[in-house]
């Protein structure tokens, strides 16, 4: 029988081990059992408060103390104590711990407990002269507390922490030392040390994103409590990471989310802060009334944080919560209806835009061509959206006002284009659409629409004009590189795409026309370097018929383009070096009429060379003479590129990066002098870009560009390098097998052949004349465009029509943003 009560009383089942006990006594089988009815008792009761059950504790732990017993180290005083306490009767408890004390009945060890008691009914007195006449009551843990107690209350807090520095293990059963000593620091002020203390510094995680890791806090009322108060001081942390809301009192729970939001208020993160603000209940708000205050402000800048992160459908959520039933200021509803187009929300767009129109006709203090030209920008934004709904009919009803209200207007001539272009009258649409990027639109869908109707109709040289002239201004950053259509024969590298470069040239186009010469006066296949035995004579006349008509600034491109032929795709045979020579000199001398010719020079030189010493004198003569000789070389390398890639400057380049290391054009410069495959390479590529984008270096910005784009043509040239040994144009399998290696190349990975046939289709479709399906070849939907970036004026807007269509409060890293629709 003393087994199964033990077995009962261990397993927690106080209850069963009380009832066996009685069985056994009636029995009068007592002689094997340990246990006490008391004994029971007392763990039943201190189970029971631990579990908060604090009536039921009460009552069982003072049986268990009218038996006599009160646990090795008097426990059932403290948790008898505890039960009052949280029963709302602390003098109680005091008065229990407190007689015991007298009649020194209380064990030494809780001696915690009754200092406790005396602070929580407010005997500051009774504490001070029990440890001064009484000490020996007490272990030295207790009089440390005691007295970093009671330099808190005297606000001497540099005393207080020195004491409870000294409390090195708890005070009574789950006392927290550490809370002590955290709470004392926040009161001296000592922020950063508290957060030590708390354990707020230490990361929560070193675990990988894909861990199932959940943060293991501290859960001790008191630690959460201090936790809370740190981080509303400091804000250092976010709130979510180290307050388990679910241990939280109602109102804590409430101040936690509030402290959370203007934490991430406080930390620009309006995004996330208007998400929680969302989720704050009714009973919150109203106990934070002030909170409301922030709402309008904390949408404004959500929104505009939203449509800068590509989310214009929670731009929308956030905007629609300030938009009147009636308008007042239109400033919202126009970057509502902006968030709106790009989310795809255009039936609920239309309405706000009649809200525009409506406010719009009440104004009485604006001249008649203000308000017309006004109207006319809404009926466009109307026509958008019924354009993007494909209610084609309706959209040219509403454009029929603004026709009638602003016929010149590029916006209006625009969205005619548009309409056009979406019934597939392409000849139709190319000329408005055209005009209305003439006239200043800056909607982008024009713009795109345009080149979509160029692709229609296979004018891709007009596709080329429009793209340099626009395309920046759209952020079109594949657009190719302004560069003269002889440069751009040199990227190609390879001796049979310079054949077919130079087919068919314009008249008038002479330093193309000496490249061809060369071309066609070669005699032989090339080598496995590109270079080929030519005609010496043939091509020496023939260039002196084309350089004889020039002036010397038309002879300047014509000169560098024949010398650097020779240099780049010329075998070694007798007469070269004086050929080259010949023309060289002629460059040599246009120097002194022509200045742009000493670049030119010093590239030829560059690309010719294979040894830096052999340039050292023309170019330190060079950056000598010029202003800025750091930007000078970076240049003169970045010239070369178009040509070849060559080492031979990398000694100026160091040591002008020596001087100035943060220069992102000598990074992107330097970078140039390795192979794109090199890690060298993509290391200084990084830097540069990232420094130009950094310092937003237009200079260097463009030449990144430009880089990128030299790189698409060198993986064009990796994968065809095999069929340019054979010398002869490349056959439709020779495409194939170009496709497939530049697939490989771009992902990866092998094309898949259901994929591969389809590309081959298309390409035969091309080459029949035949048109792409719709969707493009991949038979996807085609994009509708960009919407207007949101914070800037309306298109072709004049300065009364930009400041009606002008920005909400801005965030502090407001910047524009696009979405494709």
């Amino acid at each position: 029988m003393g087994d199964q009560i033990n077995q009962c009383y261990e397993q927690g089942l106080y209850q069963q081990a009380l009832t066996k006990l009685k069985r056994a006594q009636k029995l009068n089988q007592l002689s094997d059992i340990e246990l006490s009815e008391a004994d029971i008792l007392l763990a039943w009761g201190i189970n029971e408060a631990e579990q908060g059950n604090y009536r039921k504790a009460e009552e069982t732990l003072q049986q268990a103390m009218e038996m006599g017993v009160c646990g090795e180290q008097g426990e059932a005083y403290y948790w008898l104590a505890k039960c009052l306490v949280e029963q709302d009767q602390p003098q109680a408890a005091l008065d229990l711990v407190q007689t015991a004390f007298d009649t020194k009945q209380l064990p030494k060890q809780q001696g915690g407990c009754y200092l406790k008691l005396l602070v929580l009914n407010d005997h500051i007195d009774t504490l001070e002269t029990l440890i001064e006449t009484k000490k020996q009551r007490f272990y030295a843990v207790h009089i440390h507390w005691a007295r970093g107690l009671l330099s808190l209350t005297q606000k001497s807090y540099e005393a207080a922490l020195a004491h409870f520095d000294k409390v090195n293990r708890p005070m009574t059963p789950g006392d927290r030392p550490s809370a002590w000593r955290a709470y004392a620091k926040q009161q001296a002020g000592h922020w950063t040390d508290a957060e030590q203390t708390l354990g707020l510094n230490r990361p929560l995680m070193g675990l990988s994103p894909f861990s199932t890791f959940t943060p293991n806090y501290d859960k001790h009322p008191a630690i959460v409590r201090l936790t809370l108060i740190q981080l509303a001081n400091t804000f250092s942390h976010d709130f979510s990471e180290h307050i388990p809301l679910e241990g939280l009192t109602p109102i804590e729970k409430q101040s936690a989310l509030v402290l959370e939001t203007l934490r991430m208020i406080d930390s620009d993160e309006v995004y996330d802060a208007a998400q929680m603000f969302l989720n704050i209940s009714k009973e919150t708000a109203n106990t934070f009334p002030l909170l409301q205050e922030l709402h309008d402000p904390l949408m404004t800048l959500a929104g505009d944080a939203a449509m800068r992160m590509d989310e214009p459908e929670y731009a929308e959520v956030f905007w629609s919560r300030l938009l009147p039933p009636t308008l007042q200021d239109p400033q919202i509803a126009i970057h509502l209806r902006q968030a709106m187009f790009a989310s795809g929300a255009d039936q609920a767009a239309i309405g706000v835009v009649k809200k525009l129109v409506q406010w719009v006709e009440t104004q009485t203090t604006w001249t008649k061509p203000q308000q017309q030209s006004i109207l006319a920008h809404l009926h466009c934004w109307t026509c958008d959206h019924l354009i993007n709904l494909k209610k084609l009919g309706q959209a040219e009803q509403t454009l029929k006002p603004a026709i009638k209200l602003a016929a010149d207007s590029p916006s209006v001539i625009g969205r005619q284009g548009l309409l056009a272009a979406k019934r597939k009258h392409y000849q139709q649409a190319i000329p408005l659409l055209t005009q209305a990027l003439k006239g200043g639109s800056s909607f982008v869908n024009i713009y795109e629409e345009l080149i979509n109707c160029l692709e229609e109709t296979g004018d891709t040289d007009t596709i080329k004009q429009v793209r340099r002239q626009y395309g920046k201004a759209f952020g079109d950053l594949d657009t190719e590189p302004d560069i003269p259509r002889w440069q751009e024969i040199f990227t190609y590298r390879l001796f049979f795409m310079l054949q077919d470069a130079t087919g068919n040239l314009e008249r008038h186009d002479f330093p193309s026309r000496a490249i061809k010469i060369f071309v066609d006066a070669a005699t032989d296949t090339p080598n496995k370097d590109q270079r080929v035995t030519f005609d010496q004579t043939k091509a020496a006349n023939q260039w002196e018929t084309l350089l004889t008509p020039l002036n010397p600034a038309e002879q300047m491109p014509v000169l560098q383009a024949i010398c650097l032929v020779m240099a780049l795709y010329a075998k070694r045979k007798k007469g070269l070096a004086a050929l080259q020579n010949r023309y060289h000199t002629q460059l040599v001398q246009l120097i002194n009429s022509q200045p742009e010719a000493q670049v030119a020079n010093l590239v030829y030189l560059t690309v010719k060379e294979k040894k830096a010493d052999r340039l050292t004198t023309p170019i330190n003569h060079y950056l000598q003479s010029t202003a800025k000789p750091y930007q000078a070389i970076a240049q003169l390398q970045l010239n070369v590129r178009w040509f070849t890639t060559t080492s031979v400057l990398l000694p100026w380049l160091d040591q002008a990066l020596s001087k100035e290391p943060q220069n992102p054009l000598l990074l992107l410069a330097k970078a140039t002098t390795f192979s794109y495959e090199s890690p060298e390479y993509q290391e200084l590529f990084d830097q540069g870009f990232d420094l130009a984008r950094r310092l937003q270096d237009a200079e260097a910005l463009n030449a990144c560009r430009d880089e990128e784009w030299l790189q698409s043509q060198s993986m064009t040239r990796s994968a065809m390098s095999s069929m340019s040994r054979s010398g002869r144009p490349p056959s439709m399998q020779d495409m194939v097998n170009l496709i497939a290696k530049m697939a490989q190349a771009q992902f990866g990975e092998e094309v898949p052949p259901e994929l591969m046939e389809q590309i081959i289709m298309e390409m035969m479709a091309a080459e029949m004349g035949e048109t792409m399906p719709p969707g493009g070849p991949f038979g996807g939907a085609s994009g509708e465009g960009f919407p207007l970036p949101i914070f800037g004026g309306f298109e072709d807007s004049d300065a009364f029509e930009q400041e009606f269509f002008g920005p909400p409060p801005k965030s502090k890293k407001s910047k524009r943003s696009r979405r494709s629709r």
